[in-house]
């Protein structure tokens, strides 16, 4: 049964073992639920833009990223924060380029 609700409350801890955690959700609950009932519930993640670049155009020194990025006077190296790999090697930059930026690199 799929149900569409909005969470109320979301209590401030995670059971370690079961990695659950307790909230209240508001619903309009079909006839035999009960409040207090338990139920396992799967949260929808907003959409959001993200940049990607390839893995090969970052340069890493030691904890350090760093891109080629094309500006009005040439290339230059631009310091980025990176977060997570994508399955075919993209990289999501978190801080330090905009969409549409140009990215350059070897190979």
């Amino acid at each position: 049964m799929k149900l569409t609700g909005t969470i109320e409350e979301l209590a401030p801890r995670v059971d370690e073992r079961s990695r659950s955690l307790e909230l209240r959700l508001a619903l309009d609950a079909p006839p035999g639920c009960l409040p207090g009932m338990y139920a396992r519930v799967r949260l929808a993640r907003p959409e959001r833009e993200v940049v990607l670049v390839p893995g090969s155009a970052l340069a890493r020194v030691g904890q350090l990223a760093t891109v080629r990025v094309r500006g009005s006077d040439g290339w230059g190296r631009r310091y980025v924060s990176v977060g997570g790999t994508q399955p075919d090697g993209r990289v999501e930059v978190l801080a330090g380029l905009a969409g549409g930026e140009l990215v350059g690199w070897d190979g």
